[in-house]
């Protein structure tokens, strides 16, 4: 079809070839989606006040002990530890700091879904040589970058109003010297839950101080890294699913269209494909490594500095296991589900690993990923074991 159609009476040849052009230009980017639809769940007051001082001072102070014990740990590089730096943002600055960090990902993500789209299917009254139908069926494959961008920022946003860590999910940041909190998120939990706040902001500190620690490990991290782009790779896009709905919604309705963009259902699909299958069983096992590491260091720093700590482990528990839906949307999408199988599974190879004083063999794991359990061997711990200790 021409950009004109001449001796056309109709406005709409116009219009829909504009906004056709428009949608498909180099111009028009998923990752400028992505951005503006993250910050919009993040947009309340709530979500944008500053951190408070008293409570950052607070936090330096809790950082430099937490630092200290992390040195005295037989399963992380003390060298590594010093050259931590703390970071306190809002849940808007956590948006900011994860479209950073997670660039290299997101944009995969952005590419993969937006290639990945099939035809957008011609209108059943429009004959398939009818111009219009021609430009309906370009316009679905071009608004293909707007969708997928949309979703995935949406989603993004809406995790980041609950998240309290920036490595809550295992995703490996550009950064590897950042311990990033969110001290609303922080303090919400501990209310909502009861608990002491010190020693909940110290918790939460070491889990993301060790977080940084494991992902800072070269060969652990490239390891991990090409299991996630391996998932990416294969993501796959229902955007045809999307163009129906967004045929059925009211224009006059100024929230329709967000609350479309918002539901990432036909974004992440219902089932993984068979390759992602396969590699999800990789990553699980270095899920349940990173989660097994965190507790191991957890419980001991908390023993020596508070005590008890079941109340606070068992909480977060709980709330890991109780993920919210952004929460498991988003990790879906990076090949991340921090699943309860996950949990429990490092906690009892935890006790493992305590029970049989073999720190050693994580270390060494983590340091040389041909010694990471198994699919297999997370059945069966002493399988593991013997294998790193022949």
């Amino acid at each position: 079809m021409s950009d004109e159609t001449p001796g056309s009476n109709n406005p709409f040849d116009y219009l829909l070839n504009d906004l056709m052009r428009t949608l498909a230009s180099n111009n028009v980017k998923a990752s400028d989606f992505i951005a503006q639809f993250s910050l919009l769940p993040v947009s309340e007051p709530q979500y944008e006040s500053n951190v408070d001082p008293l409570q950052r001072v607070k936090y330096e102070q809790l950082f430099e002990v937490a630092k200290l014990h992390l040195v005295n740990t037989d399963l992380l590089a003390s060298t590594s530890v010093s050259s931590l730096k703390l970071e306190l943002v809002n849940p808007r600055g956590l948006v900011d700091v994860l479209m950073k960090q997670w660039n290299t990902y997101i944009s995969i993500l952005a590419e993969t879904l937006g290639m990945s789209s099939s035809p957008m299917p011609m209108p059943q009254n429009l004959g398939i040589e009818s111009p219009i139908a021609m430009v309906v069926g370009q316009l679905g494959n071009a608004m293909s970058p707007m969708i997928s961008g949309a979703q995935i920022g949406s989603v993004l946003g809406h995790y980041c109003k609950d998240a309290m860590r920036a490595l809550e999910l295992s995703i490996p940041m550009n950064s590897t010297d950042k311990t990033i909190l969110v001290p609303y998120s922080v303090s919400k939990f501990a209310k909502e839950w009861n608990l002491d706040l010190d020693q909940v902001m110290l918790w939460t500190l070491v889990q993301e101080m060790t977080t940084a620690l494991v992902l800072g490990i070269k060969e652990f991290r490239d390891h991990f890294d090409v299991q996630i782009r391996l998932h990416l790779a294969d993501m796959r896009a229902d955007v045809n699913a999307m163009m129906d709905k967004l045929r059925e919604i009211n224009p006059t309705d100024p929230e329709a269209l967000q609350a479309i963009f918002a539901d990432p259902t036909e974004l992440v699909g219902s089932e993984m494909t068979e390759a992602q299958r396969i590699n999800y069983a990789n990553i699980e096992v270095t899920l349940v490594v990173i989660e097994t590491t965190l507790n191991i260091v957890s419980r001991r720093i908390a023993t020596a500095l508070f005590g008890e700590f079941y109340l606070i482990e068992e909480a977060s528990r709980r709330r890991r296991i109780d993920g919210s839906q952004p929460e498991l949307l988003l990790g879906r999408m990076f090949g991340i589900d921090i699943s309860s199988r996950v949990i429990e599974l490092a906690s009892e190879f935890a006790n493992y690993i305590s029970e049989r004083e073999c720190q050693e063999d994580l270390a060494k794991a983590l340091l040389q990923p041909e010694y990471l359990p198994t699919p297999e061997e997370l059945e069966d711990f002493e399988l593991w074991r013997i294998r790193v200790e022949a």
